[in-house]
């Protein structure tokens, strides 16, 4: 009642909510199961989980009116899961019930997992066979690491990995399976992952890596698994190998080195394992080639190694990593002369002394430059712009011609690669239109340099003269 005495009804409409009932039951005999686990959610978005209790149902009270979705997430023990999605409308103070059923009892679900972190495999195969010898199917395993063989009669079966998981060892043990009536029987069936060995092989003097070794990987049942070779950078590993001890030893040394008689061993689990062996070098001489700026290694060197009366011993050329080794030598003074450079490099013709002692390693470096080149831009001397055919001679510091280039349309030209040294270049024939330019430019060619001539012609010049009738202004011809 207000203050002018009217009085006002107020009027609160409330809908009854509702309850949803989940029943669970064993198919064939229709008894309740307990400790089935469900999710249940709304189109809403509202999502929930209940466990059956003993007499088989799982109550949600208290619900707005919706559509609702029901999934059994767990099955009861020895039951397999029903992997139905129910689906149940409920309007306003309605009460339903959604009954799940157990699909039938009497399957086999086997699990692979990796024996490191427990986590499911994808990818392995597995082939079940009745005791009598009678394919019953063969599975793959899902994401989640799984095949399942369903609605299969109660007995004994066996069960065989047919292949592994990619990086992992087959475990092709056949296992005896019992599958009973009304049992969903799971079996866990775990892998051990496989790991490499690398062997890397050094120098044991100078630590450089050495290429060309040969290393057996044996089991420790004596089985040979691997033969490796060491590559340019003193490594060489192995495929993929199943878990357990292992030996390893060399069989061939790189050039110039002595076998190493030492076997290694190493017990490989689920991480990769690696192994080093050093060389001992004979008694022999030890090349290095290598760029004089960068100090990269350099292949394709040759070198004659001559005794002290100039007698050649041996020509011998570097490999990957820069590197050429002498047969084994007498303890003497030696000679190390290069003979072929490597491509784009100048040679290095001069005599490198080296003295071979007992118990030592005898180490010559010797250094290469690249090749150096002239190049000439020809451009006018009034506008700036490139002048193609422009005609040069190059001559060496003895005034012989060793090189004759011309410029192209972009003004360029450029002489082949060159030893430094002191070069003279001199233009023997100008564009069309322009002036030769008749100066000797004079080069010093550092080792490795490029040098660069910026060089102009400047436009010809002409007196045209014209012989005309003093009154007609008409041209005349035959004047001197």
């Amino acid at each position: 009642e207000n203050a002018s005495g009217n009085v006002y009804n107020l009027i609160f409409n409330n809908s009854p909510l509702a309850n949803l009932y989940i029943r669970k039951y064993d198919e064939m005999t229709g008894a309740p199961l307990s400790g089935a686990v469900f999710r249940v959610w709304a189109s809403s978005g509202k999502d929930t989980r209940v466990t059956t209790d003993e007499q088989g149902f799982a109550h949600i009270a208290q619900l707005k009116a919706d559509t609702y979705f029901v999934q059994e997430i767990e099955a009861p023990t020895g039951y397999t899961k029903n992997e139905e999605v129910f689906t149940v409308k409920l309007e306003d103070g309605q009460t339903r019930t959604a009954n799940v059923p157990n699909k039938k009892p009497g399957g086999l679900a086997v699990r692979k997992t990796t024996s490191a972190t427990g986590e499911a495999l994808a990818g392995a195969e597995f082939k079940l066979t009745a005791i009598d010898g009678k394919v019953v199917g063969t599975q793959k395993t899902d994401k989640e690491g799984y095949v399942r063989w369903g609605n299969i009669e109660p007995g004994w079966y066996v069960l065989t990995e047919t292949k592994a998981p990619n990086g992992y060892t087959i475990n092709s043990t056949p296992m005896n399976v019992e599958v009973k009536d009304f049992n969903a029987t799971e079996i866990e069936w775990p892998n051990a992952p496989m790991a490499t060995i690398t062997v890397v092989k050094k120098d044991r003097d100078t630590n450089l890596p050495l290429a060309d070794a040969t290393f057996e990987v044996r089991t420790a049942n004596n089985e040979l698994v691997a033969t490796l070779r060491t590559d340019s950078s003193g490594s060489a590993t192995t495929k993929q190998l199943p878990q357990g001890r292992y030996k390893i030893k060399e069989t061939v040394a790189p050039t110039g080195y002595v076998l190493s008689s030492e076997e290694q061993e190493v017990e490989l689990k689920d991480t990769p394992e690696s192994v080093e062996f050093m060389n001992v070098a004979k008694q022999n001489i030890l090349i290095q080639k290598v760029d004089g700026i960068s100090k990269k290694p350099l292949a394709g060197a040759q070198f004659e190694v001559k005794d002290v009366n100039g007698r050649v011993l041996e020509i011998c050329e570097t490999d990957a990593s820069g590197v050429a080794a002498t047969k084994s030598l007498e303890p003497a003074s030696y000679t190390v002369v290069e003979r072929k450079a490597p491509d784009g490099y100048v040679l290095d013709n001069a005599p490198h002394e080296i003295k071979v002692e007992d118990g030592s390693q005898a180490v010559v470096t010797v250094e290469n430059f690249s090749k150096a080149v002239i190049q000439i831009y020809k451009v006018d001397s009034t506008s700036g712009d490139p002048l193609q055919d422009a005609e040069f001679e190059v001559r060496d510091s003895s005034g012989n011609i060793i090189e004759h280039i011309t410029t192209d349309k972009t003004g360029w030209a450029h002489t082949q690669t060159l030893p430094d040294g002191k070069y003279i270049v001199v233009e023997t024939k100008a564009p069309t239109g322009y002036s030769i330019d008749p100066t000797e430019h004079k080069v010093d060619l550092g080792r490795g340099e490029k040098t660069i001539l910026r060089l102009t012609n400047t436009p010809s010049t002409a007196l045209h003269i014209s012989k005309v009738d003093k009154e007609t202004r008409t041209g005349l011809a035959g004047a001197d």
